[in-house]
Order: C-alpha cells, then structure tokens, then sequence
C-alpha cells in the first residue's frame, strides 16, 4: 500500500534526526507500507526493545491526521482517504512497517491504527494529550533510525 501523509506532526519531545527521514527523504511524503506488524504481545515487545536499545535520540514519535486541504499528487499515486487505511490495520489487527532513506540516514517507521500501544506512546511523548484516543482518523507512528 501507498500512503500520501498530507499532515503529520513530531510529538517527540526532543528532536531526534530520526525525523528528517520523513522530511528528507526521496519520497517525501509518500510512504510505502511495504510489510504488516500483528499487534501481538510478543511483536510489540520485540519493539519495545528496539526503542529501547535506540534510546531516545534514535527514535520520534509522530501524529499523521487528515487534512482538509487536497495536494497534487504525482500521476502514480492515487489518493485514498486515511479511513480506509485505518479500517484495513484494524481489520487485520496490524501495523504498517515502512523502510524510509535520506541522505545518509536510514530508519522504519511503523505506522499505527489508534490503539493501546499507539495511544500509550503518545502520552509518553506528549504527556499534555488527552488521554482518550481522539474521535477523528489518526495514525500514530513510530520512526526509529538505523
């Protein structure tokens, strides 16, 4: 699947690098979700340890929402609402993983429908958020450098 992220926002806070793969890299902000992360206990973590050994300057946590505002995208993608999205990692109980390059830094971002895990990540990043997971479409992403 191709996802076109028209808003996204860093809650990390402070700045890692790990951000400026989605900034900088070739694709910009298009993002291929190139491999599925069931939300078992066991997967999750798996990369609870993966963040823990990157430690905080290896990883950001990110917020991508819907946007009212419609982008030109290239001939190849086609725009497919962030609902449908959703509704398929809920259906299949998993998160999209995603290989991201720029420059000379490499990262996966893992990229969540609004769930426990997601939601818990959010807060820790973002202790000031509600912690009721929000009403609108959202996906909750996890970047973490290579």
């Amino acid at each position: 699947a191709t996802v076109y992220l028209e808003e996204k926002a860093v809650v990390s806070t402070q700045s890692t690098g790990a951000e400026k793969l989605l900034v900088n890299s070739s694709i910009g902000s298009i993002i291929r979700v190139t491999q599925r992360l069931k939300l078992e206990k066991q997967k999750l973590d798996q990369l609870n340890q993966k963040l823990a050994s990157a430690g905080v300057s290896g990883h950001c946590i990110l917020v991508a929402m819907t946007s009212s505002q419609t982008s030109e995208l290239p001939d190849d993608i086609q725009h497919r609402p962030l609902k449908h999205l959703l509704q398929y990692f809920v259906q299949k109980q998993a998160a999209g993983i995603s290989t991201l390059e720029a420059n000379d830094l490499q990262g996966v971002l893992h990229t969540f429908p609004p769930c426990e895990f997601s939601q818990s990540k959010l807060l820790k990043a973002a202790p000031s958020l509600n912690s009721e997971p929000s009403k609108e479409d959202y996906l909750g992403m996890i970047l973490v450098k290579e």
